[in-house]
């Protein structure tokens, strides 16, 4: 279980009680790993960039769409779509490859992409530990490809 969620149990735990100095802990902490605005893909037009000129690298169960941008960090940008599950399974994959790019930005640190993730039609149903490992596969793919 990711680091993030045990937090966010803490959290959600102590609510409705008075704020405790190890809540206020918790809460830091959580904000601490949370991605900031500046790292999520928010525009139309970004995606749309992304989608025009971005290379492509697929595995079983995603595309990435990578794109080379003048930013100083990397960008992420979801695309899941309803054909994938209910909300619940669509908001798990969500926070699950949120958590496995968390995890993965020191891949990053020689360019500043926008990577879009795409879930592919026929997506099973996935545990952790296979996102985890599909998507760090390609990123460690999309980190070594010279642009």
């Amino acid at each position: 279980m990711a680091v993030t969620e045990l937090l966010q149990r803490e959290i959600n735990r102590g609510k409705g009680k008075p704020q405790s100095r190890r809540l206020e802990f918790a809460q830091h902490i959580l904000r601490a790993f949370a991605l900031t605005r500046s790292e999520r893909i928010r525009k139309r037009s970004d995606f749309q960039a992304a989608y025009r000129l971005g290379r492509r690298f697929n595995s079983r169960h995603f595309v990435v769409i990578a794109r080379i941008t003048g930013l100083n960090h990397t960008r992420i940008g979801l695309s899941v779509s309803k054909k994938t599950g209910s909300a619940v399974y669509r908001n798990f994959l969500k926070r699950r490859i949120r958590e496995t790019f968390r995890t993965n930005k020191k891949l990053f640190c020689d360019h500043a992409f926008d990577l879009v993730i795409i879930t592919k039609k026929g997506f099973t149903r996935l545990c952790s530990q296979e996102i985890f490992h599909e998507l760090q596969q390609v990123f460690k793919t999309l980190s070594s490809v010279s642009y």
